[in-house]
């Protein structure tokens, strides 16, 4: 009898979140729609000694290296290409804390927007967040501030609500972004 429970419930739940994987972020370069301004994003990355020791008791952590415990946070780098040149147009740290999922340039490279979190799209503030020429935080938002359908109706899965269908710069000012429910009906906001 327990076992018919079990499945009942399994089957309850997987009608309303499915399973996901991400793999390991990577560094990844995002272009403006001319190519002439681009963004490296740099992944959190932790040394490989790092758990280790995290987990030892404070009189055995003398044994690591500094380069061993030190977890560098995401960050970005802004590039110009000029004449087929890449010259670097500025670089901060971004407050995502593992990488966002994805970003946007604007022509100009005056504007640089992140949306999701890796590993948990939309389940941060950081759904939406814009940075401005000298990669100055300026607003970060979350998807009940930009979404034009109730959160409880997008794809959801065990670290996510697939909410989005793709975003661009319409020009220096303005972003086109679409939206997707459950039910694959979608809408574009500007």
């Amino acid at each position: 009898m327990k076992s018919y429970i079990l499945i009942i419930f399994t089957f309850l739940l997987a009608d309303k979140a499915f399973a996901d994987t991400w793999s390991p972020p990577k560094i990844t370069d995002y272009y403006n729609s001319d190519s002439t301004f681009y963004v490296r994003i740099y992944p959190q990355q932790i040394p490989k000694k790092y758990l280790k020791w995290f987990n030892t008791s404070p009189r055995k952590r003398k044994k690591f290296h500094p380069p061993d415990t030190l977890v560098k946070p995401c960050f970005d780098q802004m590039h110009q290409v000029l004449n087929g040149k890449k010259s670097l147009f500025w670089e901060k740290k971004l407050i995502n804390k593992i990488a966002p999922e994805t970003a946007i340039v604007v022509n100009d490279g005056s504007y640089l927007v992140t949306f999701d979190n890796w590993y948990s799209m939309r389940f941060v503030v950081d759904v939406m967040v814009y940075y401005k020429e000298n990669g100055e935080l300026i607003e970060r938002l979350m998807l009940e501030d930009i979404a034009p359908f109730p959160i409880n109706t997008y794809h959801m899965s065990v670290s996510s609500i697939l909410w989005g269908c793709g975003q661009e710069f319409i020009d220096n000012q303005r972003i086109s972004i679409c939206f997707v429910d459950e039910n694959e009906v979608t809408e574009k906001r500007i």
